[in-house]
Parts: C-alpha cells; sequence; structure tokens
C-alpha cells in the first residue's frame, strides 16, 4: 500500500475509528461507579502525519502497514491510585461479548520479571470489535482495533517527561539523562505506595467510610455517578458528626429518603451530593437541630423544605 492510498483508507475511515473509541469510553464509563478521573478521558484519533511516520518511516517493518497499526484511535484513563487500575482492567476484560482483547503491557508482570529496572510503566490494551455495532448513526466494522491506556496520575506524569523525549528517540540518550529517569520512576513508585497507604488510613476513619456509603446510595438512586465535592460534604458531616453517629441514624433509615434524592437530583448543589440523604433525614426527623447547627446560609435549606413539604416559616 503506497502512502497516498493509505492516506486516502484512512480519511474515508477516520469517523469510524472516532466512533469505536466513543463506544468503547461510554461502555467503560457507564460501569464505573467511584473512580475519580484525574484527566477527563477522551478519544483521539492519530494524525496522518503521525501514522505515515510510524508506517513507512520508524523501521516497523509492517507487512500490511494499514492493517498492522492497531492504534489508530487511542484512549486515556488517568487515575489518583494504582489500586484503581483493577476496576478498569475487569471491565475490559469482562465485556469479552463486545470485544476481545489483548494486553501490551502490564506493570505488574514488568515488575515481577524486572523488579530492579524502572521504566516506562502503565497498563496498553487492544480492544477489537467482536461484531458490527451501531452507534450514534455509525456503523462499526468487525476487526476495527481501539488501544486503550491506563494509568495513575503519577505514571501519566512520568510518561508526559520522559517517555517521548528518553525512550522514542533514535538517538541513545545520555547516560546521565537515563540515570536521572531511573531514579525519578524509584521516587515515582515510592510516592504511589505512600498515597496508597495514606488512602487506606484515611478509608479507616469513619466519616470517610460514611460518605463512601452515602455516594454508592446516591448512584444506585439515581443511576449515574455524581460529582461529589468531598469537602463540602465533609464540612457538614464534621458539624454533624454526633447526629451521624447516633444510633437514630444508619444508611437503611435513610434509604427510605431515595425518591426525594432521585426527583430532585441536580436541582440545587446539595441535591447533587451524598450528603442530601443525611439532610432529608434531619428535615424530617430533627428539624430543630438542623436549623441550630446548620453552617451554611438557611436560605440553602428553603428549597430541600420545600422538596419534602415541610413549613419554611422556621426558616425566618
Amino acid at each position: 500500500m503506497t502512502v497516498d492510498e493509505f492516506t486516502s483508507k484512512y480519511e474515508q475511515e477516520k469517523l469510524l475509528y472516532l466512533a469505536w473509541g466513543n463506544y468503547i469510553l461510554s461502555k467503560i464509563k457507564h460501569k464505573l461507579k467511584n473512580t475519580s478521573f484525574q484527566i477527563e478521558p477522551k478519544v483521539r484519533i492519530k494524525d496522518i502525519t503521525s501514522l505515515i511516520a510510524k508506517a513507512y518511516y520508524r523501521d516497523k517493518n509492517y507487512a500490511d502497514p494499514y492493517s498492522d497499526i492497531t492504534d489508530k484511535v487511542g484512549l486515556r484513563f488517568v487515575v489518583l491510585l494504582s489500586s484503581e487500575i483493577p476496576a478498569i482492567n475487569d471491565i475490559i476484560k469482562n465485556s469479552t461479548h463486545e470485544w476481545s482483547f489483548s494486553k501490551d503491557r502490564d506493570f505488574e508482570q514488568e515488575r515481577l520479571d524486572e523488579p530492579l529496572a524502572f521504566d516506562y510503566q502503565s497498563m496498553h490494551y487492544i480492544l477489537t470489535a467482536k461484531a458490527d455495532i451501531s452507534f450514534n448513526s455509525v456503523t462499526i466494522p468487525t476487526g476495527i482495533t481501539c488501544e486503550v491506556q491506563i494509568r495513575t496520575l503519577l505514571q501519566h506524569a512520568y510518561s508526559e517527561l520522559s517517555h517521548s523525549r528518553v525512550y522514542k528517540p533514535s538517538f541513545d540518550p545520555d547516560a546521565k539523562v537515563r540515570r536521572v529517569v531511573a531514579k525519578s520512576m524509584a521516587l515515582l513508585e515510592t510516592t504511589d505506595e505512600y498515597f496508597e497507604e495514606v488512602n487506606s488510613r484515611m478509608n479507616e476513619i469513619g466519616i470517610f467510610k460514611l460518605l463512601d456509603q452515602l455516594t454508592a446510595l446516591l448512584y444506585s438512586t439515581v443511576g449515574s455517578e455524581p460529582i461529589v465535592s468531598v469537602k463540602a460534604n465533609i464540612f457538614i458531616m464534621e458539624v454533624f458528626a454526633i447526629e451521624l453517629s447516633s444510633d437514630t441514624f444508619s444508611i437503611s433509615i435513610i434509604e427510605e429518603f431515595a425518591p426525594y434524592v432521585k426527583s430532585n437530583f441536580k436541582k440545587t448543589f446539595l441535591n447533587s451530593q451524598p450528603i442530601i440523604f443525611f439532610i432529608y433525614f434531619m428535615i424530617m426527623k430533627k428539624k430543630s437541630v438542623l436549623l441550630e447547627k446548620w453552617p451554611l446560609t438557611k436560605e440553602e435549606l428553603r428549597p430541600l423544605f420545600i422538596q419534602a413539604g415541610v413549613s419554611v416559616n422556621d426558616l425566618g
């Protein structure tokens, strides 16, 4: 295939690759519940110049350059903690009725195989459509491929700094450069371990456990992943720490307010936050305590009182 033929074919099929990437993105995000992306994942299709360079000028020796290049479209998930990566891995592996997958790189295996080598590390999958799929008025053909990368924020920072400058050039970087890069990778792996320890210890604190439970309840109630302001929720929860730890409050008790939460989701900022279950509970069961200790303006409560069918006269 000539360069002109390659270019022409890619221009004709570019939208198919874009649709395939967006289909995968929608499927994975729909199945994720509490994963917080540090960089919003988005689909990218390769620039034709980059493809031509890869196909014909990088000594790849492709038998069929157009078919052998499997990352014409790519998708990257960047999470904070390495412990969040398996959830995405599981979705990819358990969706085999829609796609087949091959793992290009497995950083956990790399650590086992070469424990003393600090090299570029992340998860790379190639997802191949197993059948024609209709998505957004586009018929995605069987056999089309997409590269999916999964990495932590630390791995992403390392990659952005070093991979294109140190590992991809045809010349051999100075030994001092490689030494500094290796040291930085070692530091990042250590930092990742500390992040995991901090996260583990924070999860042992009752208020954070409760926030996770409220977040999961909100997700199951509204059917979509909420955008949670941790600071705002913790701020209110700390004020009502006594009420939250009392025998009169529990997750099972506040589940009765799910219909209010669902019908009013996103009407106000508080309506979109996990703490809304507790606020409805306080409005219905302990209104006087709520009004006495409420840390924000009373106007924040007015629409919530109306939604719950409770008199707003006490608000002033």
